[in-house]
């Protein structure tokens, strides 16, 4: 049924519910719809929520961005698009989601919700690259930034998983990623 015919048959329905002495107030497009959607449901469904639609849009912009530039997007950016889609993220981690959202974004390699574990994960998984290629762990006084890097970051972690201030599931990467180390050393 085109617009057309759908107006001519909701005319004479309205002819009709007039008739019948049923009373509707027709004021506003909106009551129109809603009277609309119950006399009508297949006609008229319920409309989408426009703040849903955003919300599924911003995902699908944060989820591109990542899947382009390969990391997740900066809040002090230059780049106001970057910034936007970054502020939306983290404004997600406090957000009041319902069911179908927060399973959306745990599937979302966009989101993470602590940007900190995640970064720490992605350092040691780094760190242990780096030492199989270099086949030992890195030194402090290394002339090479990157080396020096990891040294430092690995002697910060052993201290603090010594300290026991370290998460069980990292304390015990760092103490796999040592584990490693010694067997390498006993190998040479």
């Amino acid at each position: 049924m085109n617009h057309d015919a759908f107006v001519r048959f909701w005319d004479a329905a309205l002819t009709a519910v007039k008739e019948a002495g049923i009373e509707l107030d027709l004021e506003g497009r909106r009551t129109k719809r809603a009277e609309r959607s119950i006399l009508f449901p297949h006609a008229y469904p319920a409309p989408v929520k426009r703040s849903a639609v955003a919300w599924v849009e911003a995902l699908h912009r944060a989820e591109s961005f990542v899947a382009e530039n390969r990391r997740f997007p900066s809040r002090r950016s230059a780049d106001a698009g970057e910034r936007s889609v970054a502020n939306w993220l983290y404004a997600q981690r406090s957000a009041d989601l319902n069911a179908f959202q927060k399973q959306r974004l745990k599937q979302s390699p966009a989101f993470v919700s602590s940007v900190h574990d995640a970064r720490w994960l992605v350092t040691a998984v780094e760190l242990e690259s780096w030492m199989l290629t270099a086949r030992r762990l890195p030194q402090l006084n290394s002339a090479d930034p990157v080396e020096f890097a990891y040294a430092r970051w690995f002697g910060r972690a052993f201290e603090d998983c010594r300290a026991g201030r370290l998460d069980p599931r990292r304390a015990k990467l760092v103490l796999i990623l040592l584990d490693a180390a010694r067997q390498m050393a006993c190998a040479a």
